[in-house]
């Protein structure tokens, strides 16, 4: 996922490097969540039968979800 500029590092709400969960990847864009997710599949069409679960949501979302 890094060669399509996915991270899996980012940012907190105070700018703070923070370590995504393992298989979690993080993207800047401007795109809808919508948008984001036909992105995402389509760059994953050429995977062998990989079977993965997509959730979207911002990186403060994220973080609230994960570090309670």
């Amino acid at each position: 996922m890094y060669d399509m500029n996915f991270s899996s590092i980012v940012a907190d709400e105070y700018g703070i490097p923070r370590q995504l969960n393992e298989n979690s990847f993080a993207i800047t864009t401007s795109l809808a969540a919508s948008e984001i997710e036909d992105l995402i599949r389509l760059k994953c069409l050429d995977l062998p039968d990989i079977d993965f679960d997509l959730n979207i949501m911002t990186v403060d979302d994220y973080f609230r979800q994960f570090y309670k």
